[in-house]
Formats: C-alpha cells, structure tokens, sequence
C-alpha cells in the first residue's frame, strides 16, 4: 500500500525523507541503533526507535552519592548509639526495680512474722516513712504516689504502682484480697513466710 504522502516511503522502508530536511529512513535508522549498541563494552547505552542515547544519571564516585553514603553510615552510628542508649536505660530501670524489691521484701520480713499478712496501706505508709527521702524523687513518684487524674479505680488506694512490681516477682510475693460488704482490702506476704 502507497501512500499520498509527500516524503513516504514505500515497501519494507519504515521512515521517512521529505529530500531536503534529510530525515533519516527505516533502515538507515535501523544500522545507525547497530553502530551505537557495538559501543565498548561497560557502557551503558540505552536508546529507543528514534536514535536517542541515555547516560546513567550518577556514579558511585559522584559528591552527591558519597555524601548520601556517608550520611546513611552516621544514621546507622546514631541508630547504635539509640540502641545503646535504651539498653542502658532498660538495664538502669531493671536495677532500680531490683532495689525496690529489695526493700519490700527486708520491709515485710520486719512487718510480719511467719504466716502473716501486711495490709496494702500498711506497706505504703511505712515504705514512704522509711525510704520515701532516701529514694530518688523518680523513684518516689514511679513507686509511691499516686498518679494524678488516674481512674475511680485506683483513687484513694496510693499504693496501686506497686501492685504491678509485686505482681511480676510471684516467687517472692504473694497477694491476696478480703470483701466485707462492698470494701475490699488487699494484703502482701512473703512467699517464703507465708507458705
């Protein structure tokens, strides 16, 4: 099929030449795509039907990459340094929690004798007389204050942080609670004294 076309070429010829632009013709295009993929190996060419070379865009030697490389190398030094820094804190709150144990237990062996049972109030307002100015200002206020705006729940009962403490050592205490009528009362003991 022939076309009316001025510059069309005819048959197998897939381009097109108007004579005096020089616009290149399907095959000329066609060997000139075979020049530019016989280039020396490592380079990279890419080109589509039109003739048209694309170079990377960056090398590894560029400033830009080696600054974005070094910049990924301090995000991983910072990322360490977090680490560290947060197995420090763990390592710190997990030595304190210890200490605090610590002192409950010595508290409750001289509060009650074998078999006995130290109310939860009883605990608290001791623990507060006897450590609360030896104990950091932090530790006070993790340990025995109560938290502020904290729920219906907890109000009135001061010593409700060191419920979770003495819940996560059931080897060392035990804990139990009595109801009369609508008041519940809780109480600790030493497993070591108690059983």
């Amino acid at each position: 099929m022939r076309s009316d076309y001025p510059g069309r070429s005819g048959g197998d010829d897939y381009g097109r030449s108007n004579g005096d632009n020089r616009i290149k013709t399907g095959n000329e295009m066609r060997r000139k795509l075979m020049r530019q993929s016989k280039k020396s190996s490592g380079e990279l060419v890419i080109s589509n039907s039109y003739g048209i070379n694309a170079d990377p865009v960056g090398t590894l030697s560029d400033r830009v990459n080696m600054l974005e490389i070094r910049r990924a190398d301090k995000d991983t030094e910072n990322q360490r340094l977090q680490r560290r820094a947060y197995k420090d804190t763990d390592t710190l709150l997990l030595k304190e929690e210890k200490g605090v144990v610590s002192s409950l237990a010595i508290l409750i062996s001289d509060l009650c004798g074998p078999g006995e049972w130290v109310p939860m109030p009883k605990l608290h307002s001791e623990l507060l007389e006897r450590v609360g100015k030896i104990w950091s200002h932090d530790m006070v206020r993790r340990y025995l204050t109560q938290e502020e705006g904290s729920s219906t729940e907890t109000k009135g009962r001061p010593w409700c942080n060191l419920l979770p403490l003495l819940q996560r050592y059931p080897e060392h205490f035990v804990m139990t609670t009595m109801t009369r009528g609508e008041v519940t009362s809780e109480y600790v003991g030493l497993v070591s004294l108690v059983s």
